[in-house]
């Protein structure tokens, strides 16, 4: 009888195990699915065992570490954690699912308790957005809030590694490259840090838009490149920053709708507006945007939201790849593996938070079905090997048992 190589051995017994074999050419999903759970954790009771566990196992660590563990219980707010409540829906094609952290309003709640206690912001920046060019989209709706709330804890002992960047005067308060950060840059911020990813229109690498909510477009723009600068000149290269630097204040600002644009050496924008500071990967992208506002993107007000339109990226990918075999003259082809985890995309997702001074509130909302995604992308990866070893193969070898 015909040998199969036996290196073929294992995924012909996962496509059987799996029914991909059968099931490869069906119509309609493999998986279906309509639950409903609710979970409620007791984390004072889990605080109240652990620690004490936690605080004997450190005994025999050098004093620095356990006073070290000491402040980071008190900055993190883990004293403070009180009880924690999941619910979740899905079905067939939509996931739900909402959190909700308490804190002990009697315990110090540290950085969780200052966070919560940030007023909700509101992203401002959706008007210039169209839904429809949007890969992905993250903002922090009150970033001044935010910072304010955490300058406090940058010079604890527990924090203080990561605040690193920062330098603080003989009065504790931080500095940033030399500028204050209290009394220079948190005055020119007025709400919002957006960050996205946008289809750009020939259909190429997508633009990366960053825009920040300030009171002063202008005077925040050349804030930033003070603050450049002085970073420069610290640097072995700093010479050719300061150069390049330079050139990017010389240059000429274009008016597009309520911004000055200026388009920066090798192919990124820089706009200013009385509102906004927005800086872009892409010229063409972002001068569409702000020439006139007519974005339909909506941002429900919270602390942060992120959005992702996963079919979206699905279709973009394979418009590159079909493109770009086309220029070669060939199929289009991706490693089994990435085709695998191609496939594995909700259509659209959402995550949304918010709180108040005791309460972290996160909510999730996803459309699409990814564990049939996942399943038919496994399908065409086990179909391609299998025409990838009819072709590149030896001959099947001919013999008798």
């Amino acid at each position: 009888m015909a040998r199969m190589p036996h290196r073929w051995w294992p995924t012909l017994a996962a496509a059987m195990l799996c029914g991909v074999l059968p099931a490869a050419a069906a119509d309609g999903p493999v998986f279906r699915a309509d639950a409903r759970s609710a979970y409620e954790v007791d984390l004072a009771r889990v605080r109240d065992d652990l620690l004490p566990l936690l605080r004997a196992a450190m005994r025999g660590e050098e004093p620095q570490e356990a006073r070290d563990f000491e402040d980071f219980l008190d900055v993190s707010g883990v004293r403070a954690l009180d009880r924690l409540r999941l619910v979740s829906r899905s079905s067939l094609d939509r996931s739900c699912a909402s959190l909700e952290l308490d804190l002990d309003p009697h315990a110090d709640g540290g950085i969780l308790a200052a966070l919560c206690g940030v007023r909700d912001g509101r992203c401002r920046f959706a008007r210039y957005v169209r839904e429809d060019d949007v890969l992905a989209f993250a903002t922090l709706e009150n970033l001044p809030g935010s910072l304010e709330a955490l300058l406090p804890f940058l010079t604890r002992p527990a924090t203080g590694p990561q605040a690193a960047w920062l330098s603080f005067d003989r009065d504790g308060e931080p500095s940033l490259a030399g500028v204050p950060v209290r009394a220079r840059l948190l005055p020119l911020l007025a709400g919002e840090i957006d960050v996205m990813q946008l289809q750009t229109a020939g259909g190429g690498v997508p633009a990366v838009v960053l825009a920040v909510a300030t009171r002063d477009g202008p005077a925040l723009r050349d804030l930033l490149l003070d603050m450049l600068l002085d970073m420069a000149s610290g640097q072995s290269d700093g010479a050719e920053g300061e150069a390049m630097l330079g050139l990017i204040r010389s240059l000429p600002a274009q008016q597009v709708g309520e911004f000055q644009m200026t388009a920066l050496p090798m192919g990124p924008a820089l706009a200013v507006s009385r509102d906004f500071l927005v800086l872009a990967s892409d010229q063409a992208v972002l001068r569409a945007m702000l020439a006139r506002p007519r974005g339909d993107l909506r941002v429900p007000r919270g602390h942060a939201w992120l959005y992702a339109r996963g079919s979206a990226m699905s279709q973009w990918r394979e418009d590159l790849a079909r493109r770009d075999a086309m220029r070669a003259h060939a199929a289009p082809a991706l490693p089994a593996m990435a085709q695998a985890f191609d496939g594995l995309h909700f259509d659209r997702f959402e995550m949304r938070a918010a709180g108040s001074r005791r309460r972290v509130d996160v909510q999730f909302h996803a459309e699409g079905s990814p564990l049939n995604a996942g399943y038919r992308a496994l399908c065409e990866m086990l179909a391609a090997a299998a025409a990838d070893s009819t072709t590149d193969s030896p001959t099947v070898s001919a013999g008798t048992d």
